[in-house]
């Protein structure tokens, strides 16, 4: 008997432990979209890019139609 509640505290252990991780993301997340809710539009647009799709900045200035020498100069390149 003993070997199976120190089973199902391990378990219990591991829950609690990705419970609060996913707690933490969760509020990482929330706390991050609503800074970047603050942002200027390009920007904005930029890290909701980036994010959400994982895009290179390559590909995020393709999306908005500029060229990666535009995208850099206007300091669009926040999150390499």
């Amino acid at each position: 008997m003993i070997p199976k509640n120190y089973e199902l505290a391990q378990i219990t252990e591991e829950m609690d432990t990705d419970f609060l991780h996913e707690l933490e993301d969760a509020d990482f997340r929330s706390h991050l979209y609503r800074l970047i809710d603050q942002l200027a539009p390009q920007k904005r647009e930029v890290c909701l890019l980036k994010i959400q799709q994982g895009m290179s900045n390559q590909e995020v200035a393709d999306a908005m139609h500029i060229s990666i020498p535009t995208f850099k100069s206007r300091n669009l390149s926040l999150l390499q």
